[in-house]
């Protein structure tokens, strides 16, 4: 786990469009 300033930007950044992905995968 990185703790980091930018970890809510990163979940949004990455994890939310992945999520995204998988529902149409």
């Amino acid at each position: 786990v990185f703790n980091v300033p930018g970890h809510s930007e990163f979940h949004l950044q990455v994890a939310e469009p992945t999520s995204y992905l998988c529902r149409y995968l």
